[in-house]
């Protein structure tokens, strides 16, 4: 997924994407989230970060 996604940025130029889960279960969308911060290996402290945000 990493190198998906920052194909993707590169392609288009940019240096940040916005991610939207299209899902309405909260554990689910959480759970989305985290795989992302894992992917992109987030220190701990900004993992927390952008699953709540």
């Amino acid at each position: 997924m990493y190198a998906v996604l920052t194909a993707l940025a590169a392609a288009h130029g940019v240096d940040e994407l916005t991610v939207n889960t299209l899902t309405a279960a909260p554990a689910d969308r959480r759970r989305s989230y985290e795989l992302l911060a894992e992917t992109f290996e987030l220190p701990a402290d900004r993992r927390e970060a952008a699953v709540t945000a």
